[in-house]
């Protein structure tokens, strides 16, 4: 379907004055997906529940062929589209999200960001770079995602000044 989008902007000649930016607001939805080695589903706190891939086109703006792993999230389109339109925000608003911009365009490393989400009745998480908290009403999970994307193993036994300082920034 993307790629039928694609070629319509293109067959239009629209190519250079259209961005195009794909994803999903969610991981895949129970046993009728797969979110490959991702635990979980859609409305889950693990990195099945909501890592998606993303895909950004915008002719002679956006370099082709780039993939990046930085952590992103529906919160930063507003921005995003701000910026790449050329309006500023409101300087008496505060907004969650930042402007992808510099990553799309330039390849620019987002500035490094604490993030937090949840489920009134499940639980809240917690990204601090590439460790991912849980709270849930049976206890707190820690992972370190750059070594266990699967969210396997547990590593809130071994790091108790991080759950606390964690629990603490969620709270």
């Amino acid at each position: 379907g993307l790629g039928k989008v694609l070629d319509a902007v293109d067959r239009c000649g629209l190519s250079d004055n259209t961005l195009v930016f794909f994803f999903s607001d969610n991981g895949g939805i129970s046993w009728v997906a797969s979110n490959g080695s991702c635990r979980g589903y859609k409305a889950d706190l693990w990195e099945g529940g909501h890592r998606v891939p993303a895909i950004a086109r915008w002719g002679g703006r956006i370099p082709e062929g780039v993939v990046c792993d930085q952590t992103a999230m529906g919160m930063d389109l507003l921005p995003t589209m701000m910026e790449l339109a050329g309006v500023p925000l409101p300087p008496e608003r505060k907004f969650d999200g930042v402007s992808l911009g510099g990553l799309l365009c330039r390849n620019e490393q987002l500035a490094p960001r604490q993030l937090f989400w949840g489920y009134e009745l499940r639980g809240t998480a917690m990204r601090d770079g590439n460790w991912k908290f849980i709270t849930k009403p049976d206890g707190t999970e820690l992972y370190d995602l750059s070594s266990d994307i699967g969210e396997q193993n547990n590593l809130a036994d071994d790091h108790p000044e991080r759950v606390a300082e964690m629990a603490s920034l969620v709270d």
